[in-house]
């Protein structure tokens, strides 16, 4: 995808200094496994690829780099790949899908691709929300009584989700047209680091509070796709499932305002959600990855790639 300048300076400096990084810890550690990823995934691969060596009786040093995005992820395979010194270097590389939902998975041992849009898409659905309510609510002890109020927080939590997803439309349809034009790139950092969701459980509403005006806002007015543009974006995503296709950052967003909307209508008793205690939920948008990465979903596709990883690269 184009980029602003800002994000290729940015990607640039991320690349260099991440490639110098591996060169310096494979010299000190050549058995090592080096392991690069989009900015702060490293706290959802970490702990599965751990666990998955440990599960395959396998002990080796692991180590981890941040680089800023997937073509700085992908630059730094693409040096390793250039340099003789580094051929018998364990790696493996971590992207996230964005928008290329349609694009066929790399044909590659060393490169994971996530299923949707990114590594967030890991962090919804019902089975994660149940997980996150089951430890950080009940403390993980769930009375037979108290399991149906559970199950009602799911369902609350799946209604609402819909309603933001289906708010989020227009959003990612103007994201998905401006990414298929030509550079530059309109950058989204400033959009990215305010509160864009709107959620009450009490009201059962829930929607993205970026409007179009706030796009239109945004500074590269040249950059902005056209009407024409975003309404054959919005029927390219109407095809999908919105919920892997779209945007994940504001997703997370939408994740955290249900926490926290559902802790107080706990603690202020206003509805059926009715428990014996005050609750209250650490999380920020800044950490959701690393807070919650022991409730995100792990899929099969992540193991697998292990699995070919293993039988292509680490053969005993």
């Amino acid at each position: 995808m184009a980029a602003t300048p800002e994000d290729l300076r940015i990607e640039r400096e991320s690349y260099t200094v991440t490639y110098l990084e591996v060169i310096k810890l494979f010299s000190k550690n050549p058995d090592g496994l080096m392991c690069v990823v989009e900015g702060k995934d490293t706290a959802y691969y970490s702990p599965r690829l751990e666990q998955w060596l440990v599960h395959n009786n396998r002990k080796m040093d692991v180590f981890f780099f941040d680089a800023s995005g997937r073509s700085s992820v992908l630059d730094v395979r693409g040096a390793i790949e250039r340099n003789r010194s580094l051929s018998s270097a364990k790696c493996m590389f971590f992207v996230d899908r964005d928008f290329d939902l349609d694009s066929p998975a790399e044909d590659r041992q060393d490169t994971y691709i996530t299923d949707g849009y990114s590594t967030e898409y890991y962090y919804f659905g019902r089975d994660f929300i149940y997980r996150v309510i089951e430890s950080e609510v009940f403390e993980n002890k769930i009375s037979a009584n108290e399991r149906e109020i559970v199950d009602n927080m799911v369902d609350i939590y799946s209604e609402l989700e819909k309603s933001y997803l289906e708010s989020a439309l227009d959003f990612n349809s103007w994201v998905l047209a401006q990414r298929k034009k030509m550079p530059p790139r309109v950058s989204l950092r400033t959009l990215d680091k305010i509160k864009s969701v709107d959620c009450c459980i009490a009201t059962r509403k829930c929607s993205l509070t970026i409007t179009m005006s706030d796009l239109e806002s945004l500074p590269m007015r040249d950059a902005h796709p056209t009407s024409d543009e975003i309404s054959t974006a919005r029927d390219s995503l109407m095809k999908k499932d919105f919920s892997t296709a779209f945007r994940a950052k504001q997703h997370g967003f939408f994740v955290l305002a249900f926490i926290n909307s559902l802790c107080s209508v706990i603690n202020e008793k206003s509805t059926d959600l009715v428990l014996d205690k005050n609750v209250g939920v650490q999380c920020s948008s800044k950490k959701f990855l690393s807070d919650f990465s022991r409730f995100a979903v792990t899929p099969k596709s992540l193991v697998d790639f292990f699995d070919r990883y293993r039988d292509a690269k680490l053969a005993a």
